[in-house]
């Protein structure tokens, strides 16, 4: 028996309220979940990382391969927040001398921007499916032409600061009820 257009829609929309769940929990395990597991019970991991003598010794021992792990480390540190990273450059710049360990620093810090925008996105931008479940809202950013969701869309970091702005004062208005 056929399913119903009533039945097909009632399920897509149950999908895909499944489906924002799944990504904004996998979203909150990668910004919030990794960094306490790390931060409480994998301590050893930032301690690895916290002094540039440490740091060096890292690379030395991956020498052949310390690019792609300087690489590596960068874009982690910036993807999970508690990862201290000012070490990284400074051992940066010692191993690869100031220029390419400048360099290299901004590659990382770069692709780790851009992933964890993409992870934002993909991630998190579901999360109008979760008005059904609980309260939501959303920031709107005025973008250049009025282009949004697409490669072309831009924001001025004014702007972006203001919606930072509004977000923190409505958690603290959240909080304060």
């Amino acid at each position: 028996m056929p399913l119903t257009r009533e039945k097909k829609d009632k399920l897509r929309k149950r999908y895909k309220t499944i489906s924002a769940i799944l990504k904004l929990l996998l979203l909150l395990f990668i910004l919030v979940g990794l960094p306490l597991y790390i931060y409480f019970f994998r301590h050893d991991i930032i301690e690895q990382f916290s002094t540039i003598e440490q740091i060096e010794a890292f690379f030395a021992e991956y020498k052949t391969q310390s690019i792609i792990y300087y690489l590596a480390l960068q874009i982690i540190q910036i993807i999970i927040c508690v990862i201290p990273g000012q070490g990284l450059q400074f051992a940066a710049g010692y191993m690869y001398g100031f220029w390419m360990g400048y360099v290299w620093s901004l590659i990382g810090a770069f692709l780790g921007t851009v992933i964890s925008y993409y992870l934002a996105k993909v991630l998190g931008h579901d999360a109008m499916h979760m008005a059904k479940l609980a309260p939501t809202t959303m920031i709107f950013i005025p973008c250049k032409e009025g282009i949004s969701h697409n490669p072309a869309e831009f924001a001025k970091l004014e702007d972006i600061c203001r919606a930072v702005n509004v977000l923190a004062k409505l958690i603290e208005a959240e909080a304060n009820e």
